[in-house]
């Protein structure tokens, strides 16, 4: 069908193609996220105006933020939280625009780094960014245009979106036609080419260090994009692991250790998460009760 559609109604196949890679899909949080959520200061920011999304927040001191990868929630960096609180840091977290428990349907990497930007702008200075996948590229495109965090890590950041794209198109069997159309309208779209978003176009000018930690054997984003964001990075440093694929890796803990490493004063005796050691009160998300959305202040 999609050959078919690929000659009789290539403008509407691409238009097709568009909306699929437009729409991330939505999973349930396993219950070893759900503990260190349930601590979570938890606001709603306003995006573009119309669309609530979460923003996560747990203790006190210099902001380092966590961003989710394409179909992802700010849960699933979670490892990173106790760490990082016995640091000293202050950590922010978000569920972007149409991910985990925030509005809408249709969204894209230019809109990730938009909310990032945005909840940086309210919790600001940001010390630092860990960011999963997509949220690599995001945080890059933010970075570009004035996040200014001082340090970056990046667990298996794609180099070039658009890459995901065609790939796409290739699974549904459309023609390269189609899928440049697609391209068109989504650089229409957002503003923006996925030349001038990729990887080794962006890091030439980013000053701040970057650790990049990537798994050989990832299936969903090529271990060989961490190599053209170290050969385009000015000051960078690529780690890799073997066995652990796209997500298990954020719960591994020599990944957790790395990155407590590189931001700060290294901790040797920290080798895992213990959720249970957090302090404070939160609040849990209805949804993660079993029911409801969740609320607190609005923050537009």
């Amino acid at each position: 069908m999609a050959k078919i559609g690929s000659l009789v109604a290539p403008r509407a196949s691409a238009g097709f193609l568009e909306r699929y890679f437009l729409t991330p899909s939505r999973r349930e949080m396993q219950a070893w996220e759900i503990d260190c959520m349930a601590k979570a200061e938890t606001s709603i920011f306003t995006f573009d105006e119309k669309r609530k999304f979460p923003v996560y927040s747990w203790g006190q001191g210099p902001v380092v933020m966590l961003v989710h990868g394409w179909s992802g929630r700010a849960s699933q960096l979670t490892t990173l939280v106790p760490g990082l609180l016995k640091k000293g840091y202050q950590v922010v977290s978000f569920d972007a625009p149409g991910h985990g428990e925030a509005d809408g349907k249709l969204t894209g990497m230019p809109e990730m780094a938009a909310a990032l930007s945005q909840v940086a702008d309210h919790f600001g200075p940001i010390e630092a960014v860990v960011a999963h996948s997509l949220g690599g590229a995001a945080a890059t495109l933010a970075q570009s245009r004035g996040l200014a965090a001082k340090k970056l890590v990046f667990i298996s950041p794609p180099e070039n979106v658009g890459d995901y794209l065609y790939r796409a198109a290739r699974l549904f069997g459309f023609s390269h036609k189609v899928a440049r159309g697609s391209q068109e309208l989504l650089e229409k779209r957002f503003s923006f080419t996925f030349q001038k978003v990729r990887g080794a176009s962006l890091a030439p000018s980013m000053g701040a260090p970057l650790l990049l930690i990537h798994d050989v054997k990832d299936r969903q984003v090529n271990f060989e994009d961490s190599h053209l964001w170290v050969e385009s990075w000015p000051e960078s440093t690529l780690m890799s692991t073997e066995g652990l694929g796209h997500l298990r890796i954020l719960r591994e803990a020599s990944v957790v250790k790395a990155t407590l490493e590189f931001l700060g004063q290294p901790e040797e005796e920290y080798l895992g998460t213990e959720p249970e050691t957090l302090s404070g009160k939160g609040v849990l998300p209805e949804k993660y009760q079993g029911s409801g959305r969740l609320g607190q202040t609005v923050q537009e």
